[in-house]
């Protein structure tokens, strides 16, 4: 008996096959045969699996230390869901293997699941509070209070969201991988992911800006801005929030040219060489990125946008930095004038 999907194979070749019969309906992503023997062993029946591999690579990203191919491939292993695994492809030895599977589903963030673990998180494993991560005066997110992260052991309580990874990112300075769609995971090892259950999973990351010195900006979708350290698990919405509203506000005020009533954001970037670096004493320094006056070293920069803007008939594009310390301190002061008229 001989099966074929790119070459011939030889099944069953001790057996004498008096009959093929057909199974009609497929199960689990697969097809069944079933063959009836003659002979010898005649009245034996043999189950065969018939399974039909294909694969969609979603996103690479090549270590070049390493020389190897970081890939997210999407698989059907059923006939009504996706497997997404992250695999890993050496150039030189020639070998692929699998080093993680994405969850079926987004985990519950809201609460600590059966087998999460809470707590700060730090590449390389160390414990570090989060008041050495991040100064008193930055504010605390919502959801992170009671979940700080969750560690993805496959013991976790879930939501019936679907995950759905649609790209991922490869920091060779501080060997941080994220994978990203709807969620977020970040590892160090790429192996042990984390979930970062601040980012909402009713939105879908559109495109990551890195700029590869410890801060990355995301953009959504429905073009909301996010603003993440790497190594940390605190997720902050730039925009809309509280402190865009304020800033703007203040920039109308003052007549900028680079605001309007009216304006598209094109995209969000970071620069080279062109740091937006923080003074001394601020979030630069308590985040963990040292104060550097070059731009050739490892800094904190702030992100860019390219905007559209529409005033008094006139269009044209600007860019401007996005001032990510004044966007979180607006927001918080807005949180304590809230807190002091509900008081």
């Amino acid at each position: 008996m001989l099966a074929s999907l790119d070459s011939w194979v030889r099944v069953l070749a001790s057996e004498c096959i008096k009959k093929l019969c057909p199974v009609h309906f497929p199960a689990n992503g697969s097809e069944y045969v079933m063959a009836l023997t003659m002979g010898k062993n005649e009245g034996f029946i043999h189950l065969g699996t018939i399974t039909v591999h294909s694969c969609n690579i979603i996103w690479s990203e090549y270590i070049a230390d390493e020389h190897t191919l970081l890939l997210l491939v999407e698989s059907g292993y059923d006939w009504s869901s996706k497997l997404y695994q992250l695999v890993n492809y050496n150039r030189v030895t020639d070998e692929m293997d699998v080093v993680y599977e994405v969850p079926e589903f987004v985990p519950e963030g809201r609460g600590k699941g059966r087998g999460g673990l809470k707590g700060s998180y730090r590449p390389g494993g160390a414990q570090v509070t989060p008041t050495s991560l991040l100064v008193s005066s930055l504010p605390l997110p919502r959801s992170a209070r009671g979940l700080e992260f969750l560690m993805i052991l496959g013991t976790e309580t879930y939501t019936n969201t679907p995950m759905v990874p649609k790209g991922i990112s490869f920091n060779p300075y501080n060997n941080l991988i994220f994978i990203w769609g709807n969620f977020l995971l970040q590892s160090s090892n790429k192996e042990n992911f984390i979930y970062l259950a601040d980012f909402p999973k009713e939105q879908t990351i559109k495109y990551i800006a890195r700029s590869f010195l410890g801060s990355m900006a995301i953009v959504t979708e429905t073009e909301e801005i996010w603003y993440l350290v790497e190594g940390t698990y605190q997720v902050y919405q730039l925009f809309p929030s509280r402190g865009w509203d304020v800033h703007v506000s203040l920039q109308l005020m003052q007549q900028s040219s680079l605001y309007s009533s009216n304006e598209t954001m094109v995209t969000l970037f970071y620069e080279d060489n062109k740091l937006y670096q923080v003074p001394g004493g601020a979030l630069g320094e308590t985040l963990g990125h040292p104060r550097r006056a070059d731009t050739s070293s490892p800094g904190f920069a702030f992100p860019l946008q390219l905007v559209y803007l529409t005033y008094e008939q006139v269009s044209r594009l600007v860019k401007r930095p996005v001032p990510v310390e004044k966007l979180l301190m607006y927001k918080q002061y807005t949180n304590h004038y809230d807190l002091e008229e509900k008081g």
